[in-house]
């Protein structure tokens, strides 16, 4: 019975810990958009 009162709480923390890791990983690449698309002969607005 302890799972099933904790499950929401549970669920908002992965939920939450996904989002940060989902930007922490969009932030890390961003300063090399402009290299790669030089690299791949791509726009921005492509990638």
């Amino acid at each position: 019975m302890g799972l099933i009162r904790m499950t929401k709480w549970r669920t908002l923390l992965l939920a939450t810990v996904g989002f940060n890791f989902s930007f922490l990983i969009w932030f890390s690449f961003a300063p090399f958009t402009g290299p790669m698309a030089d690299e791949f002969g791509l726009s921005l607005a492509e990638i």
